[in-house]
């Protein structure tokens, strides 16, 4: 368990002096496509990935790329040596995801579409799991069924905004 200062240590550490920043140097670069993973979330993404540098890393969701960006980038930056693979539904979503990453960081990742479908193309052993669903109750069930366990001891886990289910009455 990590502290608020020990995170806004290896964000220091990493993110700021490591990201690209704009012109101006006032705030982080992204590529022009949508990103919806903001700048506070990726920095401390990008911070624990330059620091524990995990080998073995699964995206469940990736809408457009946003976060696969700043993971691809963040292994590339610790080693060659990586598997990085990710799941999305949606086949347009992956075209473009595929699309946007390779534009902007020069490779990919391994696509494999509907991880409850491809869960053989899943390692066995993961150090690194980020998790941006739409975080419905049986996709969630089926993760934490199906890949939790694949997660080794002290392997990182990161989820990206939760669900609401909002009850009138």
């Amino acid at each position: 368990m990590m502290t608020k200062e020990q995170i806004n240590k290896l964000v220091t550490k990493y993110w700021a002096k490591e990201w690209p920043l704009t012109k101006d140097k006032q705030s982080y670069a992204f590529p022009p496509y949508e990103h919806r993973y903001d700048p506070i979330s990726s920095g401390i993404c990008y911070s624990f990935l330059r620091h524990f540098k995990p080998r073995v890393c699964l995206s469940v969701g990736t809408w457009l790329g946003g976060s696969v960006g700043v993971i691809l980038k963040t292994l590339q930056k610790n080693n060659k040596d990586f598997i990085y693979i990710t799941s999305e539904l949606e086949p347009e979503l992956q075209k473009k995801t595929l699309e946007n990453v390779l534009q902007y960081y020069d490779q990919t990742p391994s696509m494999i579409g509907d991880i409850t479908k491809n869960l053989d193309k899943v390692p066995s052993q993961l150090d690194f799991l980020f998790i941006d669903t739409n975080h419905d109750k049986e996709t969630t069930e089926w993760i934490i069924e199906n890949i939790f366990p694949r997660v080794k001891k002290k392997g990182l886990v990161a989820i990206h905004d939760f669900a609401i289910l909002e009850i009138d009455g």
